[in-house]
């Protein structure tokens, strides 16, 4: 059985995909933005393209040529959409076409992605995703590819799924309660994770007290240093590309401080809308999972506000749910393939 997980973000389009009977999946990480073709700067491609390198990915959206998993800097004339209608958009289409396009294959057994938590409590959320990816896709020219069975998960569930394969003791895991928190770049996620693996929605929420928000706090505080800040997309890509520094005029600005500044206000607040939301919950919660972009950058907010709980970060926390969401195969293993 083919599976693709896949995480299509507002910042990175995350994918996992691969055979269920190899064991591990392949992995691929793109920023999260697409464009008509016409509007990418022409000096990304050579003879005549993106062909899935560094350049994008050149996809169909409506018989309309687009590319996808550009870097922000890459488009001309053409905003990010930042908005509850996103899914479904010619933006995530093109961004879903190319996760299709880069698993490799022209069938796929099994697609598994995630809502947000607000969002996934609402069936005609799930129904729509689900009716949006199944069926046959024309991601480009000449290829078309078959998705047979679509699952929607919660959002954070995937960090879950994944830390089962990587910490020392998943069967502890599964006898604890544990707290997921997925701050991603328009809302920050979590979901409550009762013993036996078992989905508390009434202890599960979302804030829109997310990265993008942190990001512009960032970069408030380095324009009341310096009376000028580098853009959004320049601060959100060096914190994908894992840069320490950015010039400001003709200043290197050490980019840590401002977003651990930036971080006691914005997380704690997200945090805190989260402790108000599991108050009814009258059990201890052992593990504190965090996963996502803003991983490392919440650490220390979580710390504070969940002292007692032991903090969980993977190694490569970007790629958790897409990981998490591939691994989801293996629940639904006793399952015909509908």
């Amino acid at each position: 059985m083919f599976v693709l997980g896949m995480d299509i973000g507002y910042s990175n389009l995350k994918l996992a995909f691969g055979d269920a009977a190899e064991g591990m999946p392949f992995t691929v990480n793109l920023p999260a933005l697409a464009a008509p073709a016409s509007m990418v700067a022409s000096t990304l491609f050579s003879d005549g393209g993106a062909d899935g390198n560094e350049d994008g990915v050149r996809v169909l959206v409506n018989d309309e040529p687009w590319v996808a998993g550009l870097s922000p800097s890459a488009v001309q004339r053409h905003s990010r959409e930042l908005h509850e209608g996103y899914v479904g958009s010619p933006s995530w289409t093109a961004l879903a076409h190319a996760g299709m396009a880069l698993a490799g294959k022209n069938k796929i057994d099994l697609l598994v992605v995630g809502l947000p938590v607000h969002h996934f409590e609402e069936k005609g959320h799930r129904d729509r995703l689900r009716t949006l990816l199944k069926g046959s896709h024309q991601v480009s020219g000449k290829r078309q590819v078959e998705v047979e069975r679509v699952e929607v998960v919660p959002q954070p569930i995937g960090a879950v799924l994944d830390a089962m394969q990587w910490y020392s003791d998943p069967a502890q895991l599964e006898e604890e309660t544990i707290l997921t928190l997925d701050p991603g770049y328009f809302s920050t996620d979590w979901a409550m994770i009762q013993p036996g693996l078992r989905y508390a929605k009434e202890s599960s929420g979302s804030s829109l007290n997310a990265m993008s928000r942190l990001i512009e706090t960032a970069r408030t505080k380095m324009a009341d240093d310096f009376g000028m800040a580098p853009s959004q997309t320049q601060v959100e890509d060096a914190i994908r590309q894992g840069r320490k520094h950015l010039r400001v005029f003709s200043d290197t600005v050490d980019l840590a401080p401002y977003l651990e500044k930036a971080a006691l206000s914005v997380a704690a607040q997200s945090l805190t809308e989260l402790r108000t939301s599991i108050r009814h919950v009258d059990r201890a919660i052992t593990y504190l999972l965090l996963s996502g972009g803003g991983a490392a950058t919440y650490k220390a907010a979580a710390e504070e506000v969940f002292p007692k709980s032991e903090v969980l970060i993977s190694k490569d926390p970007t790629l958790a749910n897409a990981r998490g969401f591939w691994n989801f195969h293996m629940a639904l293993a006793e399952e015909p393939v509908k």
